[in-house]
């Protein structure tokens, strides 16, 4: 398995699910880890479980990929922070509030664009922030 000793990772989402399996990944191999997340509860729990080695490779920070400044200064705090960058990776997301409680044509506009601001406007400002030329 490749090393992944000093590479720097900025991972969105990462407090939960396939998100904080990766951070834990490629923390155990190494890796400088910016972890962001919209639960300061699930962060605090990554954070405080993580062995002592591998804590002051990791930082986290609450925030929301809807908002694309937010986004921007998270990228650039992990920058800063550990020197460089070598990769991101953006696994929030969200079925929406009442996923299998209602069909889909009692789901409110409310609703609908809830889900379509984390899971597409959210991909669009971390590909935006991320890419940008001279970035990564």
């Amino acid at each position: 398995m490749a090393s992944m000793q000093n590479k720097v990772f900025a991972i969105f989402g990462g407090a939960s699910g396939m998100g904080l399996v990766t951070a834990r990944f490629l923390l155990a191999r190494g890796a400088r880890v910016a972890v962001c997340d919209i639960s300061a509860d699930n962060l605090k729990q990554l954070h405080t479980s993580l062995p002592t080695d591998q804590n002051s490779h990791c930082f986290v920070q609450t925030g929301s990929v809807t908002d694309e400044s937010a986004v921007e200064a998270f990228l650039t705090k992990t920058k800063s922070n550990f020197g460089k960058l070598n990769g991101v990776a953006n696994y929030a997301g969200v079925p929406g509030h009442k996923l299998g409680t209602e069909a889909i044509w009692q789901t409110s506009q409310e609703e609908y664009h809830f889900i379509m601001d984390v899971n597409i406007r959210g991909l669009f400002n971390v590909l935006t922030a991320s890419l940008r030329p001279g970035f990564l």
